[in-house]
């Protein structure tokens, strides 16, 4: 892979091609949201504390772009992390480059996580790349109250456009695991996906990596009596009893 393609992906990915004189467009201030979140046994939800019209703007949030993608996750018919799948944001295919590195997924900000989601819905969420961020709307008419719900499409997972079938497997199995990189580890060997798409990726591989070698004696220092500070060794404290302690 040469690295002007590997650029090429991460520009995409973070709406390079948008920029216009120089700078990307950002928010400088988001609509505040008149929900409720509210939680019982069954999990947490969103309660609108207003009246909303369909097409009103319920809530607008930053995202964070991440290295995972959405390839990554589903890999040769085994699915590795349902749980996150069902509940990012996939990236548009905005170039062809997206077809041969993978669509990266967006992490919504906000109260996102906290919408349930349900074919019978009455908002929707929206991807804007240009701003980097997500709007929630609302579909029809919600009532003071009621409880705001995200849209799923049948047998998709989430917002993705990956089915739900018997073809995909979850890679649980004994002889798996261990093998390959689970859960946000995935495509580990491929690129570094702990860290976000911000514009600072380093693509050249590195090379001639010089490893230090630990001294045994320094393995068996007791690190908890370490200072979080500067690391100075911590002298053992002696706790004296006084004299009108009672016993």
């Amino acid at each position: 892979m040469s690295e002007n393609i590997e650029q090429t992906w991460i520009d995409y990915s973070l709406g390079k091609d948008l920029i216009t004189n120089g700078e990307k467009a950002y928010y400088s201030k988001f609509s505040s949201s008149e929900t409720t979140i509210r939680c019982d046994k069954t999990g947490c939800g969103i309660y609108a504390d207003v009246v909303y019209e369909a097409g009103d703007i319920i809530e607008e949030a930053p995202v964070l772009i991440i290295r995972t993608t959405v390839e990554d996750i589903v890999h040769k018919n085994q699915l590795k992390d349902p749980v996150l799948l069902s509940k990012v944001l996939v990236y548009p295919t905005v170039h062809e480059v997206f077809n041969e590195l993978g669509h990266p997924l967006i992490l919504p900000t906000g109260n996102f996580f906290a919408y349930k989601q349900s074919l019978k819905s009455n908002a929707e969420v929206e991807f804007d790349r240009k701003f980097n961020i997500i709007t929630i709307r609302a579909k029809k008419q919600i009532t003071k109250s009621e409880e705001i719900i995200l849209g799923l499409r049948e047998n998709k997972y989430g917002f993705t456009d990956v089915n739900i079938n018997e073809e995909l497997q979850f890679n649980t199995t004994q002889e798996n695991k261990g093998k390959e990189d689970m859960g946000c580890n995935c495509g580990k060997k491929k690129r570094n996906v702990t860290r976000l798409l911000d514009g600072t990726e380093n693509i050249k591989k590195e090379t001639n990596v010089t490893r230090t070698k630990v001294p045994k004696e320094k393995l068996q220092e007791n690190v908890k009596f370490k200072s979080m500070v500067d690391g100075s060794t911590l002298k053992t404290i002696v706790a004296k009893k006084r004299s009108d302690d009672k016993v």
